[in-house]
């Protein structure tokens, strides 16, 4: 959670607190409820990456997927090339998809809030 938010719920923030600044529209806001939606839709973004790359990111050595998730499946992160290993790492990746899925309904309402001009 807290890499997410630092390589990309901090942008979420960011653009958040621009956009209520600088947008007349926007003034409307909850800026504190907004802030945190935009948080929650670039951690969101982030997760995506991180699954989408994990196979990748294992075979060259990294490893993004939080250890006490795999722990919470009996799993460590050298355990997860092993072959045996993938009914117990599909768990963790459903756990961290149903996550994503609701940082990205966050994002919806987010998104719909934002003006058009």
């Amino acid at each position: 959670d807290r890499y997410t938010y630092l390589v990309e719920g901090c942008v979420g923030e960011f653009w958040t607190d621009m956009t209520g600044m600088h947008t007349r529209a926007a003034r409307r806001w909850n800026l504190a409820d907004m802030r945190e939606k935009g948080i929650r839709f670039g951690k969101a973004l982030q997760m995506t990456n991180i699954l989408r790359d994990c196979a990748k990111d294992l075979r060259i050595g990294r490893c993004y997927l939080p250890e006490d998730v795999l722990g919470a499946h009996g799993l460590r992160v050298a355990d997860l090339l092993a072959p045996d290993a993938s009914s117990r790492a599909r768990g963790v990746l459903f756990d961290l998809l149903r996550v994503a899925l609701a940082q990205y309904r966050d994002a919806c309402s987010y998104t719909l809030a934002i003006p058009r001009r």
